[in-house]
């Protein structure tokens, strides 16, 4: 029967549909579980050499397909531990104000009496003798033995740009706690003309120790947390002394995080924004053609923990 008898001519539109065909291949997925990174899954080195690369670019690196396929797409799952933040409590910050004291103390524990230091932690500030501190970063590790994890306490200012060049007490202030969660994670990766997309659901419960996890997940969990922490420990302070007719201090700026993505975020760009701004050793402080984000700190520390998971992916020693 003529196709003319049972359609309208012009009617009929013939598209191309694709040819989906199911394989079975072996493909690279995070594991936790199958040996120490430090002895038989991965080496450390390499894992140091693969943070710094997503630290530095905030991209993940290149999935390889598997067998050089262009167009596929498959479901890989896993174990991974992810990091959630939220606001400090009332004993988390009284004790990162306590380890703050004691740091920032010893920095003036020669020329200063104990009772002459005073910290104030609405916003930051500290009186020392003579000067007159400004904090504007601080962080601090945690490990609870007992429940066989480690969570990192965050200390920031959010200081007010509308200050020119001197600083003052018109500042606030934030305390996080970023804890870890030994999270269920089913990404699904396609690709296309080579081109990888990475689509992920999570399903978390609380990091506790009994009965947490078969193999080696713990110690590689903590070795996670290591080299992820490595990115964000620091410590930054202004202390002057002024005079009537000026000033003289230094600014102490103890970390490398203004060299990664994190400094990027929205409150950590503002603050040192204003550090650099006021100090007389601006030379000091690396200057990298980043693009301030709408993200506040402690939510691209949670995107990092994901992203960091599926770049272990990219490592040809998970196959």
């Amino acid at each position: 029967m003529p196709l003319a008898s049972l359609f309208t001519p012009g009617t009929l539109n013939i598209s191309p549909k694709p040819n989906i065909t199911l394989h079975t291949m072996p493909v690279r997925v995070p594991s936790f579980d199958g040996g120490y990174f430090g002895h038989y899954n991965i080496p450390v080195p390499r894992l140091e050499q693969m943070f710094n690369a997503l630290a530095s670019t905030g991209e993940l690196p290149q999935i390889e397909a598997p067998k050089g396929l262009k167009n596929i797409s498959y479901v890989v799952e896993f174990f991974a531990p992810l990091w959630r933040c939220r606001v400090s409590d009332a004993v988390v910050t009284a004790h990162i104000l306590s380890n703050l004291y004691e740091k920032v103390h010893s920095d003036f524990s020669r020329n200063i009496k104990l009772d002459t230091f005073a910290l104030y932690p609405q916003n930051l500030t500290f009186k020392a003798g003579r000067y007159r501190g400004y904090v504007g970063y601080f962080t601090m590790g945690h490990e609870d033995f007992n429940a066989g994890y480690k969570e990192i306490y965050i200390a920031i200012s959010h200081p007010s740009m509308e200050q020119k060049e001197h600083m003052n007490d018109n500042l606030t202030a934030s305390y996080y706690t970023c804890k870890p969660y030994n999270t269920s994670i089913a990404t699904t990766i396609s690709y296309m003309n080579n081109q990888v997309i990475t689509s992920t659901v999570v399903h978390e419960k609380e990091f506790t120790n009994p009965g947490i996890a078969p193999s080696y997940r713990q110690q590689n969990y903590c070795i996670f947390y290591d080299a992820w922490y490595n990115r964000i420990k620091g410590l930054m302070y202004i202390a002057r002394v002024y005079f009537t007719n000026g000033y003289s201090g230094d600014q102490i700026w103890q970390s490398h995080i203004d060299q990664t993505i994190f400094s990027t975020a929205a409150d950590f760009s503002g603050m040192s924004a204003r550090w650099r701004k006021i100090s007389n050793d601006d030379h000091r402080l690396v200057k990298l053609n980043y693009v301030t984000q709408e993200k506040i700190l402690i939510a691209l520390i949670e995107e990092f923990a994901l992203n960091a998971t599926l770049a272990l992916m990219s490592i040809p020693s998970f196959k």
